[in-house]
């Protein structure tokens, strides 16, 4: 038997010349593994597209309820939706609650609605012993984005769903 004599980095470099081609795929495999690609990328480019239009629809929602309604004493009007402006028999058609860990959330019965924020510690007590039912929700400089703890005006949320479709390109 005749006896091939090769340095250990010449076996080396065939060893993985054999691997790079048995781990290559065939056209047909790599034409379905190319439209896998394009599908998963247009299934997460259409749920990124869906998730913004909800995200429209809700502020949408959300900006154009009064969250007041007409008390029992408005005849006719009583428990119908009031304007943004009407004062005198209206109420604030909110309900809500406090946490143990320091947040409360008020939510708005008509656009369902919430705003999390974090109460002084006397409003905290005052919130504890009444309740939230009938107060005006915060506005949104106090309000805080549940996804990262941040008030809303510098809520982080959407530089942390860019760095998740930064680092993963079928996201993108």
């Amino acid at each position: 038997m005749p006896s091939v004599n090769m340095s250990p980095e010449d076996l080396q470099r065939i060893l993985e010349a054999v691997i790079s081609k048995v781990q290559q795929l065939n056209p047909l495999e790599q034409r379905t593994y190319d439209e896998m690609i394009a599908k998963e990328r247009r299934r997460d480019l259409l749920a990124v597209e869906v998730g913004r239009a909800e995200m429209a629809a809700q502020r949408a929602k959300r900006d154009g309820c009064s969250h007041k309604r007409y008390n029992a004493t408005s005849g006719k009007l009583s428990g119908q939706s009031a304007p943004k402006s009407a004062t005198g028999n209206v109420e604030w058609c909110t309900g809500g609650q406090a946490y143990q860990n320091g947040l409360a959330m008020i939510f708005c019965s008509r656009c369902h609605s919430d705003w999390w924020f974090k109460p002084e510690q006397s409003y905290y007590t005052f919130i504890m012993q009444n309740g939230l039912e009938g107060i005006e929700p915060p506005p949104d400089k106090e309000s805080i984005c549940i996804g990262c703890y941040e008030v809303k005006t510098n809520c982080k949320c959407a530089e942390i769903s860019q760095e998740y479709v930064n680092a993963h390109p079928t996201v993108a």
